[in-house]
């Protein structure tokens, strides 16, 4: 959502090259879509995104019941903007955000795992802080049972006035009547505070039922 933002206005080029193993994408937005801060933006959001799919078949994370063959993509991206919150002072202070992220992606025999780190330096006049974070995900699908296994882990840690750092353990049951038309998933996770240490834990089903 960050790398790509919203639904705000603006315009992107983008495009494949060399037999379709090198992926493009530059866009200039008003903004950066997150509508909940009411923020006023001050200056356009600038989004660039390069992938390089080391097989020449572009990444798409779906289903596999098929037993595909692999695929395997590395991506890099940058998001820049400037922006006000809505603040009692006057003037409000400008905050300048600064994002990039990297990804590796694959996918091969039923499996299908990503790996990204992503880190924000979001500043204004009075204050600097720093997001950092990680994320794993390891996916198998059992096409005999129309199910599959997901794990995911994924750190994050701020460092602000109130520091913070927050671990998040998940592991998903998914079963498929038809793909992603008709399925259920049920999920665990645990979010671990490692400041405050905390603890809580969250049990979900998902039912999803879709016509096209």
């Amino acid at each position: 959502r960050l790398l790509l933002p919203g639904r705000d206005y603006g315009a992107r080029v983008s495009g494949l090259l060399l037999r379709r193993h090198l992926e493009y994408l530059l866009g200039v937005w008003n903004g950066d879509g997150d509508a909940a801060t009411k923020a006023a933006d001050t200056s356009p959001a600038v989004v660039a995104r390069l992938a390089l799919h080391l097989t020449g078949t572009p990444y798409i994370g779906a289903v596999d019941f098929d037993d595909s063959g692999p695929a395997v993509s590395l991506e890099v991206g940058t998001m820049w903007n400037r922006w006000k919150p809505a603040s009692t002072t006057s003037p409000p202070p400008q905050v300048e955000d600064i994002l990039v992220n990297a990804s590796a992606l694959f996918r091969w025999a039923h499996f299908d795992g990503a790996a990204e780190y992503i880190a924000l330096l979001r500043r204004d006049d009075t204050q600097t802080i720093t997001t950092q974070a990680g994320y794993l995900r390891l996916t198998y699908f059992v096409p005999r049972l129309r199910s599959s296994l997901t794990l995911r882990g994924s750190l994050v840690d701020v460092r602000a006035k109130k520091p913070d750092r927050q671990l998040e353990l998940e592991g998903d049951l998914g079963f498929y009547l038809d793909r992603h038309r008709a399925k259920a998933v049920l999920r665990y996770a645990g979010l671990l505070g490692l400041v405050a240490s905390t603890v809580e834990h969250q049990l979900s089903l998902q039912v999803q039922l879709a016509v096209y």
